[in-house]
């Protein structure tokens, strides 16, 4: 079994336990893959580069902030690779297309990981759902999707205002409407599986994320099994068929 792991804000000692309770062993890990130069993105990125000898996949855009960034310990070096938007490339038996996503980091982007006959997308940390992104969401089998924020809580919670206008603004994040009205009306027959991701702690609930997406696929009699990814610890481990 050989896998990819996807942005590096987990800590390697942290990754390999929760990989090991459900029978996983970072040998099969064949590289990382960052999405944007947050922190919570790439703070680890460095230690899986340089001391695992994982090779870290990203635009030049992406690797260059995370080089100036200055929290992580561990900067990527020898371990870099340059990929670019459109342009796939292969990992042991995975075919990956890095996507242009709507965001406020240097750059951004979204992975389209092709398996055999299944496509596995992940977008997470986008502000709306360009019509690029939408293209590759259309095309997944498997999709991670951000369901970021209720309106209602983000509204009345505690962040201070400029924080909920980036996080509102078209270079910030999709409220739990917003996931919903798209996949009601752009979602396909292929879709089997949705794994609703990136829920904001203080703005959210993984129960009103599920309603409300939930409702919006019910009223297209939709078939797609709908699942809310924690936060701060391993998920149950997903088997997918090839």
């Amino acid at each position: 079994m050989q896998g990819i792991i996807i942005d590096a804000g987990v800590s390697p000692r942290a990754l390999k336990k929760g990989m090991a309770e459900v029978g996983l062993s970072m040998q099969s890990v064949l590289g990382v893959c960052i999405t944007h130069d947050h922190i919570d993105h790439i703070l680890y990125a460095g230690a899986y580069g340089e001391k695992l000898g994982l090779p870290v996949f990203s635009t030049e855009k992406i690797h260059k902030g995370m080089t100036v960034h200055p929290h992580p310990k561990v900067k990527v070096g020898a371990s870099k690779r340059v990929i670019n938007h459109e342009v796939a490339f292969h990992l042991g038996p995975f075919e990956i297309t890095a996507f242009e996503v709507p965001h406020d980091g240097s750059d951004n982007v979204g992975y389209s990981i092709k398996y055999r006959e299944k496509t596995f997308v992940i977008a997470t940390d986008l502000g709306h759902l360009s019509e690029g992104v939408a293209s590759k969401i259309t095309c997944a089998n498997y999709l991670v999707l951000e369901s970021n924020y209720d309106k209602v809580m983000l509204d009345s919670g505690p962040y201070p205002f400029f924080l909920k206008n980036r996080i509102k603004k078209p270079l910030g994040h999709l409220s739990n409407d917003d996931t919903a009205q798209f996949l009601s009306s752009a979602h396909t027959p292929l879709l089997s599986h949705l794994f609703l991701c990136h829920l904001s702690q203080e703005n959210n609930r993984p129960e009103l994320a599920l309603q409300v997406v939930k409702s919006a696929l019910a009223d297209k009699k939709s078939h797609i099994q709908v699942l809310c990814l924690p936060r701060g610890k391993p998920s149950e481990c997903f088997i997918l068929s090839p």
